[in-house]
């Protein structure tokens, strides 16, 4: 219990911070707010490649703003385990963004293990500190741009530190061939939204890698994973409430969250 609450008490912290010191960003939670995705006069747009280069990019992950410091948090919980997810400083090269990011992570399981603080890092973020790419692909919007449906190229590259929670002696790195489908449609005249996430990827990573999410043996080797979130955004407080379950890969990954965990997401006011 009292590391939970020194990831919630870290997380009020740093969602403080980002409150005095950011603008208001990104009204669709932890992605492209909607605007400039497609051309808004037709009712039902659809676009292959909606940013071109890095100020269209910029245009719609964050109304214009090209380097950004200390983006979204994230609190992930379930009633035993639980992480700290921030997006700590981004910008973009040609239309792809480009962010650097980090994950806590803590178990109250009995039997804890270094394994237990490495599957919860990967699943809420891709380790202790990962380089995300992310480009915005085909994409589908109506409603004035409000509601959409894009697909998001986005390939990880992730690493575990001592320094930055991890608990192994040894760093790792893996790498994370990914995409995502998001939905988004405003409800109760934008007082509310609902989102939807799918993940799939296929990873690859060296020996202490794998062994750190309990891949050993024949197992030790590169696989593949797919996650589901779904919730509601709160707009005006720039908040979302998701569940989110992983629902395929390793045994090891697929049933560390068997009945899925709650997140909690903040993008800065």
């Amino acid at each position: 219990m009292k590391k939970h609450s020194f990831i919630i008490l870290a997380f009020i912290i740093t969602n403080q911070l980002f409150s005095q010191v950011l603008s208001p960003i990104n009204p669709v939670i932890g992605g492209p707010t909607g605007q400039g995705l497609v051309d808004d006069s037709c009712k039902i747009c659809f676009e292959w490649l909606p940013a071109k280069n890095a100020t269209e990019a910029s245009t719609i992950w964050s109304d214009g703003k090209r380097f950004s410091f200390l983006n979204t948090a994230s609190l992930n919980a379930t009633g035993e385990t639980g992480s700290a997810f921030v997006d700590i400083i981004s910008d973009y090269a040609g239309p792809v963004r480009v962010a650097l990011t980090s994950t806590v992570a803590a178990t109250d399981r009995e039997e804890e293990s270094e394994s237990d603080q490495s599957i919860e890092r990967f699943l809420s973020g891709g380790g202790a500190a990962v380089f995300n790419f992310t480009l915005i692909g085909p994409t589908l919007s109506w409603d004035s741009n409000r509601s959409y449906l894009t697909f998001l190229f986005n390939p990880k590259l992730g690493f575990d530190f001592p320094a930055l929670g991890a608990s192994t002696d040894d760093s790792t790195i893996n790498m994370d061939f990914g995409g995502e489908v998001r939905f988004n449609m405003p409800l109760a005249e934008n007082n509310l939204g609902f989102v939807g996430h799918f993940r799939g990827a296929y990873v690859v990573g060296g020996d202490t890698f794998y062994e750190g999410l309990g891949l050993l043996g024949d197992d030790a080797s590169s696989f593949t994973y797919s996650q589901v979130s779904l919730g509601f955004t709160l707009p005006g407080i720039n908040w979302a409430i998701l569940w989110n379950k992983t629902i395929s890969g390793p045994s090891s990954l697929n049933d560390f969250h068997k009945s899925g965990r709650i997140s909690l997401i903040i993008t800065p006011k």
